[in-house]
């Protein structure tokens, strides 16, 4: 009996831990909706069309995103990667090996994740 409550415990916590691990805290969002509006992409595609793999420093307000992005008609078709520091600026790159290189240079997490990248 008490081999089936700890299995039924771990199973809950496994699903309350994956469940709360794709929410974003304000400036999250804001940064995620400053990347679907950004100039490049205009009001054209939905949060769907994207696919967000969303990073945090633990020890600063910065995030880090390797998103893919729609082109005409067809969703999560391009790769960029985005900066977003305290100041809440916007930038991008086309360059896997300076997101890297940001990446490696933080005390980065993972905070979320959506399309291409579940």
């Amino acid at each position: 009996m008490k081999k089936a409550a700890s299995i039924v415990l771990m199973v809950v916590a496994i699903f309350m831990i994956s469940a709360c691990g794709s929410k974003l805290d304000k400036t999250g969002e804001e940064f995620k909706d400053s990347i679907i509006k950004d100039s490049a992409y205009g009001d054209e595609y939905s949060e769907d069309s994207f696919s967000f793999l969303m990073y945090k420093d633990k020890d600063t307000n910065r995030y880090l995103a390797d998103i893919w992005v729609p082109v005409k008609d067809e969703p999560s078709a391009l790769e960029y990667f985005y900066y977003y520091d305290e100041d809440k600026q916007l930038d991008s790159t086309k360059s896997k090996a300076t997101f890297d290189d940001m990446k490696a240079s933080g005390n980065y997490e993972v905070i979320y994740k959506s399309g291409k990248f579940k």
